[in-house]
């Protein structure tokens, strides 16, 4: 875990220090605490209830809370909202509607089913490694020694989580089940 996050460190914060965060930083740190209870929440609910009615659920209140925050910002100020018609646009929101929010929804709901939600916030850690590689690849922003350092120290500790297994279960713990789907 320290490894992880020593990555994540070198991979956000910026080599001045965390004096220089931005705003972006910080609501991106604000995201991923919310997010991470969501990954608690779900590790519960799906072993109570449909895949397919949690992710309606998910994406529907997705969808609310984010013309929510669009009308929010646009009200306040924070940034003008304006419709351009370009097919661009609609890819864009084809991807993120249907690819990052409805289909990752989705999978991440059926695959929680079969693991734990510390198991599940470990391979989620890897999500920043992959967005700076993807961000390299494709549209070749710099990936510098201190991002490679970053990377290198998240795969390090979720390798070393996953050597070690599982943490021993308390003694009044009653044994774990496995429904099937």
């Amino acid at each position: 875990m320290i490894a992880s996050f020593a990555g994540l460190y070198y991979l956000t914060v910026p080599p001045e220090g965390i004096r220089h965060l931005n705003i972006g930083d910080l609501l991106t740190f604000i995201a991923a605490t919310f997010y991470a209870f969501h990954i608690i929440l779900v590790g519960r609910y799906t072993k109570l209830h449909s895949v397919v009615a949690l992710s309606v659920l998910q994406v529907a209140v997705c969808a609310l809370l984010a013309w929510i925050a669009t009308a929010g910002a646009n009200a306040l100020g924070l940034e003008r909202v304006r419709f351009v018609s370009r097919w661009e646009l609609y890819a864009g929101v084809a991807v993120c509607a249907v690819f990052a929010t409805a289909v990752a929804f989705t999978i991440q709901l059926w695959a929680q089913r079969f693991t734990s939600a510390s198991h599940a916030a470990i391979l989620f850690t890897l999500e920043p490694v992959f967005a700076a590689l993807t961000s390299y690849l494709l549209i070749h922003e710099r990936f510098g020694r201190r991002a490679g350092i970053g990377a290198a120290l998240v795969l390090a500790g979720i390798l070393l989580a996953e050597l070690k297994g599982p943490a021993p279960a308390a003694p009044e713990a009653a044994e774990p089940t496995c429904e099937a789907a």
